[in-house]
């Protein structure tokens, strides 16, 4: 009922939402050595990149497919705290939240 006192029926619709969060493994977590595993439950072609950002989304760290082999190295001497890594995976973004100690 709507605020005018109206009833209304509408058809169902369908909605398919495939989560990516489902697609990717990133671990450990926290970090302690600056290495992350990437295990993907897709393709490796299909990942076109992969970022690192700090908690202010400034890039601290930019993987293409060529310098990587399902690992992130982070660069030497980043402080502790949270970190964003996003991956890229056929046109859409994953983001994955990272502690490093």
């Amino acid at each position: 009922m709507d605020t005018d006192g109206i009833i209304e029926y509408h058809s169902i619709i369908s909605v398919n939402h495939e989560s990516l969060g489902e697609w990717i493994s990133v671990y450990p977590n926290p970090v302690s050595n600056g290495k992350l595993k990437v295990k993907p439950e897709v393709s490796e072609n299909d990942i076109t990149g992969k970022d690192a950002l700090n908690s202010e989304g400034q890039l601290v760290g930019n993987y293409t497919p060529d310098s990587f082999m399902g690992d992130i190295q982070l660069p030497q001497g980043v402080p502790c705290g949270m970190y964003i890594i996003q991956i890229n995976i056929s046109g859409k973004s994953l983001v994955k939240k990272i502690w490093v100690q």
